[in-house]
């Protein structure tokens, strides 16, 4: 519906149908809509510059449903600018995009809002509390204002009183926003997103989706303390600049650079000392970024002092990111969407125990209370020397997490990941020259985490085989055949006449061994009578076995045991007698035919030695052992400048 501004009469294109409030685009009045005619309600405050990437008609799609952007109500805040957006989506229904410094949360009204949420000032960060069946906590509390408006709207904040805005968030990422404009609580319920998600088109400098810092956007400036040339590459962003030359701080949201006086000691030599200089371009997943600023901050623990610095990214799309740097050691963090458990609920007042975050558990590293030494280049907030936080740390090598606590003013938390010189190099192609690290860093991966893990499995399957074979022979040379002969033939002698048969073979081993002898007759209708002699390494055992049908007995096979026999020349002798000799066939006249022997001597395997499988399972486990210790000396380096060190 097309309506004419009652002011300039200029068209006025309303696209919904629940849209009440809209801003006239050519004289910048607020009308309300009343049936079929419009209402001047007077003009509004001009948008202030806050470097926002959206404008009206900037499109994208979430979860499969497209969406445009109507209209806009700018807030401010004492650190700067924030948008909420007012979305027309494809399926008819309406939404609000908050959006901040790259940061990006889509949204829908609540019907009510619960009673814990109706007072805002009464809550602080850290609180958790309970709303339909999920658990939110609370990280952000802040006194705002309108600082105007834009496009079509369902309704206005009317008062200019200043008021209380609050925001929650879950373990999974989703986001509860509470404000009390106008005196009445207004709630929203939605989920926050990475800008990639959003698939937004239409933006401002959109044709530079792959630069950190879209051409004409840089603004040269000099000081005016000491002349020096300098950039501001974050546009109406940037709250601060530090000259690096004169160590004057600058307001750099004001046109005239106004001047906050020299709070920043040796800048100038800290600014040369950087490993990572300002201005250095980054090449990260999402994008470019620019390194714009330079923290170094710094806690006491026991008596000791510890700096270290914190390197400021930005990408004009996405925001910022940040870069610790630490005794040469690199962690790379980016600021988290949802809030990490404890148990099934999401933490609090970040705890002095382990939590975890998808899944991962993270350990508690330390707590320390964080200052501000020096600040160099450009920031979004008005940081300076002094500021106090405090910082809580928690590991999973190579990530970790990190909470920093204002008290009574927010949470912030952030991931981190560990970047090795590979990677850092990739990151930053013309970094060079860097000096090595020392000391192991609460992020660093174990280098032995990898090949314990490694062998972990075959050492396991390996001590396991290992018992398997000792404990039952296997491993040892037995069970071999030492003298095989299949046709040993004995003669039926003469009545009371006894035979011999001889045999010899040579024992080669380590030590002394059971032989075991095995006959096999297999006689039918006849039997054999034997004694068995084993002669050798100075000793002489014998056997007797009865093979065939005798007296009922029908067994042709039997078996015995020679224990202890010394290594060397062995001599098998057999004698003894056969039957019977009288003819088997009556009817055919036949006689007795001469008894062939199978005999085999075999190696019996040894019994167990569990000192020799105490020795075996010592080799076997040494590598890993080694490792091991090399891990935990490791470890013992890392925790030992922590909380528990």
């Amino acid at each position: 519906m097309s309506l004419n501004c009652p002011s300039c009469g200029s068209g006025i294109n309303f696209r919904s149908e629940f849209t009440t409030y809209a801003v006239c685009g050519a004289c910048d009045t607020m009308v309300v809509r009343k049936n079929i005619d419009l209402e001047a309600m007077g003009k509004v405050a001009a948008l202030q510059p806050d470097g926002s990437p959206l404008q009206l008609e900037s499109t994208g799609t979430f979860e499969g449903k497209a969406f445009q952007v109507i209209g806009r109500i700018q807030l401010s805040y004492g650190s700067g600018f924030w948008n909420e957006w007012y979305l027309s989506y494809s399926d008819g229904s309406y939404g609000w995009l908050g959006e901040a410094m790259g940061q990006y949360f889509l949204s829908r009204a609540l019907d009510s809002v619960p009673g814990d949420l109706r007072t805002p000032a009464a809550l602080s960060p850290g609180k958790v509390l309970e709303y339909e069946g999920k658990h939110w906590v609370v990280l952000d509390l802040k006194e705002v204002s309108v600082s105007s408006f834009e496009g079509e709207l369902p309704s206005i904040i009317s008062s200019p009183e200043p008021f209380w805005t609050v925001d929650l968030r879950a373990a999974d990422g989703e986001g509860l926003s509470v404000d009390t404009s106008d005196g009445v609580p207004s709630g929203y319920r939605g989920r926050w997103v990475p800008f990639a998600e959003l698939s937004l088109a239409g933006l401002k400098n959109g044709e530079y989706p792959s630069v950190a810092v879209p051409p004409g956007s840089v603004k040269a400036i000099k000081c005016p303390s000491c002349g020096a040339p300098h950039e501001i590459n974050c546009g109406e962003r940037s709250r601060l600049f530090v000259c690096q030359y004169c160590d004057m701080s600058l307001d750099s949201a004001s046109e005239e650079l106004s001047q906050l006086g020299q709070a920043m000691d040796k800048a100038r030599d800290l600014s040369q000392a950087a490993l990572i200089p300002i201005g250095s371009k980054a090449r990260l997943s999402d994008g470019e970024y620019k390194v714009v600023g330079l923290l170094i901050n710094g806690t006491v623990v026991e008596g000791s002092k510890y700096t270290w610095k914190d390197y400021l990214l930005y990408n004009h799309l996405t925001g910022y990111r940040w870069i610790n740097e630490s005794n040469g050691h690199y962690v790379l963090f980016e600021q988290l969407y949802e809030v990490p458990k404890m148990g099934n609920y999401p933490v609090g007042r970040p705890p002095r125990r382990l939590v975890s975050l998808d899944g991962v558990d993270y350990k508690h590293f330390q707590t320390s209370q964080v200052t501000v030494q020096t600040v160099i280049g450009e920031f979004y907030w008005r940081v300076q020397r002094g500021d106090l936080s405090v910082a809580n740390d928690y590991v999973a090598p190579p990530y970790m997490v990190s909470a920093s606590e204002i008290p009574g003013v927010d949470i912030t938390w952030t991931r981190g990941r560990y970047l090795d010189r590979e990677e850092l190099g990739s990151i930053f192609p013309g970094l060079s020259n860097l000096p090595p690290a020392f000391g192991v860093a609460p992020a660093q991966p174990n280098p032995y985490e990898g090949i314990n893990r490694k062998r972990q499995l075959p050492t396991l399957v390996g001590l396991l085989l290992s018992v398997f074979m000792i404990t039952t022979g296997l491993n040892l040379i037995g069970g071999q055949t030492v003298l095989q002969d299949s046709a040993v033939e004995l003669q039926i002698p003469p009545t009371g006449t006894e035979f011999k048969v001889e045999k010899s073979a040579t024992l080669v081993d380590l030590g002394p061994l059971d032989l075991r002898l095995v006959l096999d007759a297999g006689l039918k209708d006849q039997w054999t009578d034997l004694e068995v002699t084993l002669t050798g390494g100075g000793q002489t055992e014998s056997r007797e076995f009865l093979l065939g049908d005798y007296q009922g007995s029908g067994e042709s096979k039997g078996s015995v045991v020679f224990p202890n026999v010394s290594p060397g020349e062995v001599e098998l002798t057999l004698k003894g007698t056969t039957g019977p000799q009288q003819p088997i066939n009556f009817l055919g006249g036949e006689t007795a035919k001469p008894v062939t022997l199978d005999l085999k001597l075999k190696k019996m395997p040894r019994k167990p030695v569990y000192g020799t499988l105490l020795i075996f399972l010592s080799l076997m486990s040494l590598p890993f052992l080694v490792t091991a210790n090399n891990y935990n000396r490791v470890e013992r380096a890392r925790w030992y400048e922590s909380d528990y060190g």
